[in-house]
């Protein structure tokens, strides 16, 4: 890890081997980005849907508690809160990560406390 980069971990996760390593390439790739997470897996094998999440609007908050994206989760309009309607198979910008897994550059450290 470059000594510019920081991983914030939650204490009962686990990290899969060469998971560090494809996360620093991403961000040594992507110096626009001040912050990344990665695909986090449940212990049931499916992803959580906490890491893939929209920015919390009355909208999107009120489709989600009311089963609309459950109906209709590939759609824009209903699948907000978990921002279903985007490819996760490819690195894509989401506008709220999950505290489990982070990594932070330090660009993005500076960009956050000098906008402050």
């Amino acid at each position: 890890m470059h000594a510019a980069d920081s991983s914030l971990l939650n204490s009962d996760t686990e990290v899969y081997p060469g998971t560090l390593k494809k996360m620093i390439a991403f961000m040594d790739g992507h110096k626009k980005a001040g912050v990344a997470t990665c695909k986090l897996i449940l212990p049931d094998g499916s992803m959580d849907p906490a890491c893939h999440r929209g920015f919390p609007t009355p909208w999107s908050a009120f489709s989600y508690y009311a089963k609309l994206e459950k109906l209709f989760p590939k759609t824009k309009c209903f699948g907000r809160y978990h921002q279903g309607y985007k490819d996760i198979s490819i690195p894509h910008e989401v506008d709220c990560i999950s505290g489990a897994f982070f990594m932070i550059s330090e660009g993005g450290w500076l960009r956050k406390w000098n906008a402050g």
